[in-house]
């Protein structure tokens, strides 16, 4: 074969090569389209029956369009929910697959139909866009843009909210909804709501992160809210109140055992009555089996797509009556790391403590027996399997304030001592002297 016939046969491999490619990757497109419009596909993603009413799909050669009308009855109501969606998907092998979704209108249906998109977001549609990062692992990562939000002069309360975009990025979960991740962030630069009869509210700078990830071995999940400033004005100075730098940490993990923990934070509130500022609060949460946990998850995950609702809950009976005194044999525990405020510039309260349920104090099988007789905990049994202590120290705006609920109380507060309570076998103390 000369030069220019092996050269021709070379073209004609990578244009069969990139045909080929092309049609492949069309085919996973088409295959996933399907799915994600399929209402069965769609209730399982959303927890609820979902019925897709209409679909007008159109497949081509590098990009697949839809319109659609999706609806579904709100959990516990009688009302309906209806969506118009628009989609186009854009795949190509040289630049891969992208996509652009707009929910165009979002109508609640009762007594009457009432479009959300036009009464609060003036028409605008909710806009989401991104790429795909591995289709067959099913990765994707982009943003929704979700427009401005209001009410109008109408209302008893006017709302506004600025337009802000949510950033995301999801992997996994095409065999199992606790098995990918996922990480979602946004932040809203202003809610204002007005209240004619009441008062005027601002919030700045609202941001929330939320992540999830899970494995198979382990699950771990991931919260964090925090707003700058929120400001009250009214005519009326009991009314008025300003916060500064408020937030929200939570996290957990399970594996072999379960640790959650919580923080919020304050460093201010301020109104007619006074200020409240450092405020910190930190708890801790674990003692479970964290086997059985994933397992109990699994379990709620899988019952979400079961009709009969008499079958879950004997099914979840029957494995709570095998499992729950393995799932609480570590001794479940909730510590307060830490308590602490001020007000109005002097320490009002510091405390700690821990409660822990010593499961080995109580009878083998003990609430498997229960869920068997349908009795509830014995508070005696109770009382002798769980071991409390809290150690506190109170300013004196506290003091004056609590002492006279109790007679003993009111002697330890003057006196300015530290207060450590004490549960153990049974028996309560206070400062070493029984309760």
């Amino acid at each position: 074969m000369n030069k220019i016939g092996i050269a021709g046969a070379g073209v004609l491999l990578v244009v069969g090569g990139a045909a080929y490619a092309q049609y492949s990757l069309n085919q996973l497109v088409e295959s996933e389209l399907n799915q994600v419009t399929d209402s069965q596909q769609l209730s399982q993603y959303a927890g609820m029956p979902i019925q897709v009413l209409s679909a007008d799909k159109q497949q081509g050669l590098f990009d697949s369009t839809a319109n659609m009308t999706l609806s579904g009855v709100l959990p516990d109501s009688d009302r309906t929910v209806e969506l118009d969606l628009e989609y186009q998907v854009d795949h190509q092998i040289l630049t891969g697959v992208r996509y652009e979704l707009l929910v165009t209108d979002i109508r609640i249906i009762a007594d009457e139909t009432v479009s959300v998109t036009e009464k609060l977001m003036q028409g605008e549609p909710i806009r989401v866009t991104g790429e795909v990062e591995a289709l067959e692992k099913q990765g994707t990562h982009g943003q929704m843009l979700v427009p401005a939000i209001g009410t109008d002069d109408s209302a008893e309360a006017v709302i506004s909210i600025a337009a802000f975009p949510v950033d995301f990025s999801v992997h996994g979960f095409e065999t199992n909804e606790l098995l990918g991740d996922y990480n979602i962030s946004f932040t809203i630069p202003t809610v204002d709501v007005a209240d004619p009869a009441m008062a005027s509210i601002t919030m700045t700078g609202l941001q929330w992160s939320q992540s999830y990830q899970g494995d198979g071995t382990t699950i771990k999940g991931d919260l964090n809210l925090t707003i700058p400033k929120v400001t009250s004005q009214s005519a009326n100075p009991m009314s008025r109140f300003e916060l500064e730098n408020a937030s929200m940490h939570m996290d957990s993990t399970i594996d072999k055992g379960v640790l959650g923990v919580m923080e919020l934070k304050l460093a201010s509130f301020a109104n007619a009555m006074g200020t409240v500022s450092d405020l910190s609060f930190k708890t801790r949460t674990g003692g479970l089996d964290g086997a059985v946990l994933s397992e109990l998850l699994q379990m709620a995950s899988d019952m979400q797509n079961m009709a009969s609702t008499e079958a879950n809950e004997a099914k979840l009976k029957n494995f709570l009556t095998q499992k729950l005194d393995q799932l609480v044999a570590p001794s479940p525990y909730f510590e307060i790391e830490q308590l602490q405020f001020d007000m109005n510039g002097q320490r009002f309260v510091d405390a700690s403590g821990k409660a822990t349920l010593q499961s080995d104090k109580l009878p083998k099988g003990y609430f498997a027996n229960l869920l068997q007789q349908q009795m509830a905990p014995d508070a005696s049994v109770m009382m002798t399997a769980v071991n409390a202590n809290v150690n506190t120290s109170f300013g004196s705006q506290a003091a004056m304030m609590i002492g006279p609920m109790h007679p003993m109380l009111m002697g330890l507060l003057m006196t300015g001592e530290p207060i450590a309570f004490q549960l153990e076998n049974g028996q309560m103390t206070l400062n070493g002297q029984p309760l």
